[in-house]
């Protein structure tokens, strides 16, 4: 009887769940702005209406719209029925975002604690080097189908307060940041506000930047999933420690099925630590294919401290030339990492190989056409059936692992509907980011496009209050971003200070 009543009390709140998510769905409103709505920019329709959970705001495509967008309190949604703000396309255009505002904290677009909101279909071009063209500073937020360009003070910054779970997909990332401390993409999360978590960065074509890293983030969990990532300034990934001076959780990343281009020196994957504080953490490589150009490039660089990395089914490929490395600890102090591996495509130019690391393949890796960087396996290829279905590690495991791989990275193209492709392994795994038979041709890569733009004013926006800023990460001699004193405390404070004045920042525990 007991368990019977289990059920159907486990139905009964379903069906009431189910009921509250259909009620709300049936009372939301969709919202038209353009030149054929109702609303000539979204800050006119915040300034007139508050959003509720379930709406949807569709913009106008081939039109330029102002900046210093601010969406907040007034723009929440809920876990079963988010905010969407949603670019709808006309004459093949998305609608534009540019300009900022006039003071120090109003950049292009700012998610100042407007939880589960989806923000999609837009195209984001830079304005100047102190303005961010993404900020983000809530929870639950998804950035999808964006065209993030010209950006020079970060192209989509994740701010160290207030931030939790964030999702970046199916975008196009290029010409963003300047010198070593802004980066086309930079995130973190907030581990007392929002423990446990997680950034997931999938299906994007992130590429060409102007400065700094491709990637650079600082989360509790980063999972890095189906990307194409080439010609970073410095790292193409930076994945370490938090800006905090309190003991801080684990940071662990799952980095699967991407292919990293780096043609430069510096590091493919810098992780654990760039001199604020170190991650202690786990990472997982697996099915990712590497590109090495004509230098003595690191793949993974482990930076003072983290407990294991794990490198399975990875293809690296070098294009001839200098001799890159495989593994290289910088400034290392403690006991030396848990390195697991096996089944990896490694180049004979490679070095510093961990010993760890068995059935190791070498020799000519067969891909279609390296110097066009068409890497799928072609037929008789090294590659093909070589991996392994064991992707997690004997101990000191990342966490859930991402270990179904069903798809493929974007073909060096800005992603669109038809994507992400299938991968389809047939039995034995493939080694690298492709499958026999997966993927398509790429693009041709090189020079970012110039923005799609449309009509309209444009310039500067009208949003109101304050709020972003980033932490530490500055530069060092031998690996790119790292801390300068004063820098992250001083940003730091001028942030939690205008966030206090807000009354958007809850007291943190006290450790």
């Amino acid at each position: 009887m007991s368990s019977r009543h289990g059920s159907a009390a486990a139905l009964s709140g379903a069906a009431l769940l189910s009921l509250s998510a259909l009620s709300t769905t049936a009372s939301a409103a969709t919202y038209q702005v353009g030149p054929s709505g109702d609303y000539p920019d979204i800050q006119s329709l915040l300034a007139a209406t508050s959003l509720s959970p379930g709406d949807i705001v569709e913009v106008e495509g081939d039109h330029l719209y102002p900046g210093d967008l601010w969406l907040r309190e007034e723009a929440n949604g809920s876990a079963d029925a988010p905010v969407t703000i949603r670019g709808i396309r006309k004459n093949g255009k998305r609608p534009t975002l540019e300009g900022v505002g006039t003071e120090q904290w109003h950049d292009m677009v700012l998610f100042l604690a407007a939880h589960y909101l989806v923000f999609e279909g837009f195209e984001i071009i830079g304005d100047d080097l102190e303005h961010p063209c993404i900020v983000t500073q809530a929870n639950e937020i998804v950035v999808r189908d964006v065209y993030v360009h010209g950006c020079t003070g970060h192209g989509l910054l994740a701010t160290d307060y207030g931030t939790g779970n964030l999702t970046i997909e199916h975008s196009e990332f290029t010409n963003n940041g300047g010198g070593d401390r802004r980066h086309q993409i930079y995130v973190t999360t907030d581990q007392e506000l929002f423990p446990g978590s997680r950034v997931r960065i999938q299906f994007n074509y992130v590429h060409d930047a102007a400065g700094g890293h491709n990637l650079k983030s600082r989360a509790e969990r980063t999972e890095v999933y189906f990307n194409w990532l080439e010609n970073p300034v410095y790292n193409s990934m930076d994945l370490i420690g938090p800006d905090a001076t309190a003991d801080a959780a684990r940071e662990d990343s799952d980095v699967v099925g991407n292919v990293i281009i780096h043609p430069g020196p510096w590091a493919a994957a810098r992780i654990g630590d760039d001199g604020t504080k170190g991650t202690d953490g786990r990472y997982r490589f697996a099915y990712n294919t590497f590109v090495f150009g004509d230098s003595d490039a690191v793949a993974i660089r482990p930076q003072v401290n983290i407990e294991s990395l794990e490198l399975y089914n990875n293809a690296f490929i070098s294009q001839g030339g200098a001799a890159p490395r495989l593994m290289h600890l910088t400034d290392y102090t403690g006991t030396e990492p848990i390195v697991m591996g096996s089944h990896n495509y490694i180049a004979s130019e490679l070095s510093q190989v961990p010993p760890e690391l068995t059935d190791t393949l070498s020799g000519d890796p067969g891909v279609m056409d390296l110097a066009s960087l068409d890497l799928r396996p072609k037929e008789g290829s090294a590659l093909i059936d070589a991996g392994t279905t064991e992707t997690v590690g004997p101990m000191n495991a990342t966490p859930l692992p991402l270990t179904m791989v069903d798809y493929v990275p974007p073909p060096r193209v800005e992603p669109t509907a038809g994507m992400p492709y299938d991968r389809n392994d047939e039995g034995t795994p493939d080694i690298g980011a492709y499958a026999f038979g997966s993927g398509t041709e790429p693009g041709p890569g090189g020079p970012p496009p110039t923005g799609q733009g449309g009509s309209g004013p444009g310039g500067t926006g009208s949003g109101a209050g304050s709020g972003s800023g980033s932490g530490g990460n500055g530069a060092e001699q031998d690996g790119g971003c790292s801390f300068q004193p004063g820098s992250a405390s001083e940003v730091g404070g001028l942030w939690a200070t205008l966030l206090l004045g807000l009354g958007l920042l809850r007291r943190r525990r006290e450790s």
